[in-house]
């Protein structure tokens, strides 16, 4: 009650072939006192320079943390040279969290993402889709915030690039794991 433990370095998961340069945390939530997530990001480097950012997030269950994971795209929506991080999580109860940010996909634009654990198993990563509005969704959205009341239930909010390349806001809700369109606030 009340009395701080000392901070434990996140464990990375990092593989042989890559060094880990820089890692940080922008969010986390608790579905209980031993059971929390965060959220954040890696900076590593894949031995020929180029360094790679992958989305990451941390879980510790009844108080013991797991190794850090990064993000799974699935292979088809990435782009080449990872560039991902999360910005915000949210978890409804212990295991069922979902987190939300930013990744540079194929085509090298900047999309919004969620990607959710259900029973504490993530499932890969989802880009955010968009209602046809007439604004013309530019190379450039990203979630800043998420709150989850349910399992699977939750609303993101974000800013994305009109056709006039203006900030906008937006928000995109799951219902049962179902994401709705993302819409523009009006």
């Amino acid at each position: 009650r009340g009395t701080w433990a000392k901070a434990v370095p996140a464990i990375l998961s990092g593989s042989t072939k890559y060094i880990t340069v820089t890692s940080q945390f922008n969010a986390v939530s608790c579905a209980s006192a031993a059971d929390c997530t965060v959220a954040g990001s890696e900076v590593i480097s894949n031995g020929s320079g180029t360094p790679i950012q992958e989305a990451l997030t941390e879980t510790s269950t009844n108080g013991k943390w797991a190794k850090a994971l990064p993000a799974l795209f699935g292979g088809y929506y990435e782009y080449e040279i990872p560039d991902a991080w999360f910005n915000a999580i949210s978890c409804a109860t212990a295991g069922d969290c979902t987190a939300a940010g930013r990744f540079k996909d194929i085509n090298g634009n900047n999309d919004a993402f969620t990607e959710t654990s259900t029973n504490g198993v993530w499932a890969d990563a989802v880009a955010a889709t968009f209602r046809p509005t007439g604004l013309w969704i530019g190379p450039f959205s990203q979630f800043n915030a998420i709150s989850c009341a349910l399992a699977n239930n939750c609303t993101t909010a974000g800013v994305f690039d009109d056709v006039n390349n203006n900030s906008e806001a937006f928000t995109e809700t799951s219902t049962k794991g179902g994401w709705a369109k993302a819409a523009p606030a009006i």
